[in-house]
């Protein structure tokens, strides 16, 4: 009999332990896509795959349909962020970056690199123009702090990478 109920209770424990891995995996796992960073503006911040719950403009950085991904010939990345004083306002200082400036994306083992090529203003009508370019290159967009009806683009183009030591 004592055996019976050391075993039930061994049985219970196993199945225990196996839900809390199982719990522990499910809200634990690895949800970003890549980190972007901008030392200009002091911005190191996960995006996440744009499949994911967590791809969300209220969250963070907005990763959008059009982005085809860092490991694709010809990749773009476009990238959304609110400005000004929400929560998630990422992309606040982003008005204050300068053509040649660096942004960088760290995605596992590699770090990929962009020279902001343009910088420019636009209507803040849904749409963002912009020219596909050749190399691989990456759009960040926000609302202009100074004017409500306009939207702050900038693009920087592919200057390499570099597989992470």
């Amino acid at each position: 009999m004592k055996k019976n109920i050391k075993k039930k209770k061994y049985i219970i424990a196993i199945f225990l332990i196996l839900i809390g891995v199982i719990f522990v995996k499910k809200h634990t796992s690895k949800k970003e896509y890549a980190t972007l960073n901008i030392p200009k503006i002091n911005l190191s911040q996960k995006i996440y795959n744009k499949n994911s719950k967590d791809n969300n403009l209220d969250k963070g950085i907005l990763v959008l349909d059009e982005t085809n991904y860092l490991e694709e010939d010809h990749s773009k990345i476009i990238l959304a962020a609110h400005s000004g004083s929400h929560h998630a306002s990422y992309f606040e200082n982003l008005d204050k970056l300068s053509l040649n400036d660096e942004i960088s994306i760290k995605r596992d083992d590699k770090i990929y690199y962009y020279r902001i090529i343009d910088k420019y203003l636009e209507e803040k009508d849904g749409d963002i123009e912009f020219r596909n370019y050749d190399e691989n290159y990456i759009v960040l967009t926000t609302c202009d702090t100074k004017d409500k009806t306009k939207q702050v683009v900038i693009v920087g183009i592919s200057i390499g990478n570099m597989q992470k030591m």
